[in-house]
């Protein structure tokens, strides 16, 4: 009988082996080919099998793949482009990036692209594989801009996704010159700037583009016409354009400046690097009829002559006369003070570039018509505290401006503010302290004043840097930090300085990257963000707690009090959560319960029988509910735990046998 037995399971076997063939036998492949493949009709049978894959001739499937698609083999061969670049072991292996068989999938996608070591298509290293660096303009486009194929699925017959295409630059742009300087526009154009600046082209030697002539478009010179590009190539060599060719003379007999009897010798006074006179001497200025004296003999010709595209001041070479200073000069007393008093030549010489030689007297009437009213409290105030007739001031009266403090006054903040800060703007004329400067003005400042830093003293951040027995101590205004760990302490002790890390998230840096000002505890810090700066990012159920349930606050070092550090987050699940297995997952110290479960919820699971267990499923025992093999079963405690190992693998472990039939 025991014999008998045995040849029932063998024949059982062999039945259930039967019928497992039998479903198989009709399959040609193991999955339908890509539409690209399966248009060709000699691939579609069980004949086309050995047409890639070689059947029981000697040739291999990449050799099979390089008889249809020649471009790759060429690049294979001679080692360029994408296929030419990759690891011999990887190029032998067509099958490594391209998956047939899988229908209307993609053979090219970014799986493909990752296993030949390109991770990023969009951001593909032309220069670096196939011989074309994008540069310039180039680095904005999108791979189906010139590669039209890019993203077909499939491409037509008899066309090519990414080679074939021209590297020329005709072969995509218009030539605008219609080949008269030949195809390569990159010697003179490049990629980096726009295509009118020509930024790569050389111009001649004859004619270098030099000072004022550099930095012009080509057509500022070779419009269209007889200056044209084509029209100056057929140019004798020895033609070189004067400066009357592109530039009118202000000084012949129609214009309106300075007229010379030969307009046309430009260089006589004039260079390419500015049109103000060089070689104009004060010598030959003087037998003009006005001769450059005192403060005069240093000033430039254009603010006597008008610079060009001004209006001329003088247009006969006629200087003004002598005494007429208000011809050239704007009046610095204003026209009430002028109005009181003599003229300019009567108090001030010529000659005298400081205005030292004043001898007018001024009344506090006259100082008022200046601009300047002696008032509370420069009434009280000596003339010569201003106005010294020797030191660093000059006794002039329109340098005194009512609000220029610091011509007169001590700047208590070291020219801290000198720069874009009148006086004014935060004292009062009649006192000094307290200032006008509040928060609304502080928030015009690089550090606005926002949520705690509003409730502190100005003295808090502005320290002091003289000694406190110093009379006039110096508030420092600027520059002062506006890290927050340059006044405040870093609890986390640098944890989150770490190189990995971003230094700023938006138009936040530093601790504001977590925390605003309104208080510490406000973290200002996404699910994702919690990832990115501590491995371990905040998805489902997670996303939903308090900071403090996972980062338990530290204590003191006295352990006396809790302090607001919030202290490390355990890294296993088991740490933090009960475990309803009661151990039967640990293993090395821990229960990784990742393996069964996401953090949206503990339930449903994607524990795979096959791969985490040692029994895999079949048909049969695939259809049973869970609870059919895997029951409560005490635990200690008192309580009852689903059991899942150990478990039997035989049948008889959960199967009772089956009486043998009587004879």
């Amino acid at each position: 009988m025991k014999w008998v037995g045995r040849a029932l399971a063998l024949a059982s076997v062999g039945l259930v082996a039967a019928v497992f063939l039998w479903e198989q036998g009709d399959r040609t492949s193991p999955g339908p080919l890509h539409p690209a493949h399966a248009r060709e009709t000699r691939l579609l049978d069980t004949t086309g099998c050995p047409a890639c894959h070689g059947g029981t001739t000697a040739r291999n499937l990449a050799s099979a793949c390089a008889e249809c698609h020649a471009p790759i083999a060429e690049q294979l061969q001679s080692r360029h482009g994408l296929h030419g670049s990759l690891a011999p072991t990887l190029a032998s292996r067509c099958g490594k990036c391209h998956l047939e068989h899988h229908g209307a999938r993609p053979l090219i996608d970014a799986r493909a692209f990752a296993a030949a070591d390109v991770a990023d298509p969009t951001h593909y290293d032309h220069a670096h594989i196939a011989d074309f660096e994008l540069t310039g303009a180039h680095t904005e486009l999108t791979c189906d801009r010139c590669h039209t194929n890019a993203n077909a699925e499939p491409i037509a017959r008899g066309q090519a996704r990414f080679v074939g295409l021209s590297q020329s630059c005709t072969a995509c742009h218009d030539d605008t010159h219609r080949g008269t300087f030949g195809a390569d526009c990159q010697a003179c154009h490049g990629q980096q700037g726009k295509f009118a600046t020509a930024a790569a082209f050389r111009h001649t030697e004859r004619f270098p583009l030099t000072d004022a002539h550099a930095g012009h478009a080509c057509k500022a010179c070779h419009a269209d016409g007889e200056r044209s590009v084509a029209a100056l190539m057929q140019t004798p060599a020895d033609a070189v354009r004067e400066c009357a060719t592109c530039h009118a003379t202000p000084h012949d007999q129609g214009g309106t400046k300075l007229r010379i009897a030969d307009s046309r010798r430009c260089e006589t006074c004039h260079d390419t690097r500015k049109f103000t006179p060089a070689k104009f001497t004060r010598a030959d200025h003087a037998r003009a009829g006005f001769a450059l004296q005192g403060p005069h003999a240093e000033l430039a010709c254009a603010r006597c002559h008008g610079a060009d595209g001004e209006p001329p001041r003088w247009p006969d070479a006629r200087h003004p006369p002598a005494r007429d200073c208000q011809a050239c000069h704007a009046d610095p007393h204003r026209a009430a003070f002028t109005a009181a008093g003599p003229g300019c030549v009567d108090c001030h010489a010529a000659t005298d570039a400081t205005f030292r030689s004043a001898v007018a007297a001024v009344t506090v009437t006259r100082h008022a018509a200046t601009g300047f009213a002696l008032v509370a409290p420069h009434d009280r105030v000596d003339c010569t505290k201003c106005h010294p007739r020797e030191g660093t001031f000059v006794d002039r009266h329109s340098q005194r401006r009512a609000d220029d403090c610091r011509s007169c006054h001590t700047d208590p903040h070291r020219e801290e503010l000198a720069r874009d800060r009148a006086c004014r703007d935060c004292h009062a004329t009649t006192h000094f302290l307290p200032t006008d400067f509040g928060v609304a003005a502080h928030a015009n400042a690089r550090f606005p004043l926002t949520g705690a830093h509003q409730a502190i003293t100005c003295a808090r951040c502005h320290i002091a840097t003289d000694a406190p027995a110093t009379p006039k101590p110096h508030f420092k205004l600027r520059p002062l930090p506006t890290v927050c760990a340059e006044c405040h302490r870093d609890v986390h002790e640098g944890r989150f300085e770490r190189r990995e890390l971003p230094t700023r998230i938006g138009s936040r840096e530093g601790c504001a990257r977590c925390h605003g000002t309104d208080s510490f505890r406000d973290v200002q810090m996404s699910g994702a963000e919690h990832g990115k700066w501590t491995g371990f990012a905040l998805n489902g159920a997670h996303a939903k707690v308090q900071c403090v349930q996972c980062h338990a606050p530290t204590r003191s070092g006295s352990g006396e009090r809790t302090t607001r550090q919030l202290g490390r987050a355990p890294q296993r699940c088991d740490q933090c959560h009960a475990d309803p297995h009661a151990g039967q997952f640990r293993e090395q110290g821990g229960t990784d319960c990742a393996r069964c479960h996401g953090d949206q919820s503990f339930k449903p699971t994607h524990f795979d029988h096959a791969r985490h267990s040692r029994f895999a499923l079949d048909r049969d025992h695939a259809a049973l509910a869970c609870n059919a093999c895997h029951r409560p079963w005490p635990a200690p405690g008192g309580r009852d735990v689903i059991r899942y190992k150990p478990l039997g693998t035989k049948c008889a472990d959960c199967h009772a046998a089956v009486p043998e039939r009587k004879r």
